[in-house]
């Protein structure tokens, strides 16, 4: 079983174990990691998420998927520090179809998305942060999920 991690260096790219990037577009399906890292350094740049240079990615590579038009992308960061800054600046892409997530494990992310669909009258928001899932009472109390009764 996959165990999460404190979720030092990993981010996937989507709409960047890392982070996930969703929403870049997969010209080339024989795509290299290199390519793959290419790619993520220019779009991050070109939004104004972060100054990122080929040697501060440990890792990138496309995710296998059905939709071969905008397969997501996991990319580890050789330095908290910059997957740091790419996680706070994410907000760059608000207006964009592509986002920044972390890599959860399936359970973390099972017990994300209960804590957030299941739970409505109680939690007000939910999130993870360094592989802890946090929420948000409707008193702006904030709780950690796995240490807590809801």
């Amino acid at each position: 079983m996959k165990k999460q991690s404190d979720g030092s260096t990993k981010t996937k790219l989507g709409s960047i174990a890392g982070e996930i990037i969703r929403g870049l577009t997969d010209d080339n399906k024989r795509e290299t990691a290199r390519e793959t890292a290419e790619n993520v350094i220019k779009f991050l740049k070109e939004k104004n998420v972060a100054n990122v240079e080929l040697s501060d990615i440990d890792y990138s590579h496309r995710l296998p998927s059905k939709s071969m038009t905008k397969r997501d992308i996991v990319v580890r960061f050789v330095s908290r520090f910059t997957r740091d800054q790419v996680i706070s600046n994410r907000k760059h892409l608000a207006k964009t179809e592509t986002f920044i997530k972390k890599d959860l494990t399936k359970t973390n992310l099972h017990v994300l998305m209960c804590v957030k669909k299941k739970m409505p009258g109680t939690v007000k928001d939910a999130w993870t942060s360094n592989g802890t899932i946090w929420c948000k009472d409707f008193s702006d109390n904030k709780i950690n999920c796995a240490l807590q009764r809801l």
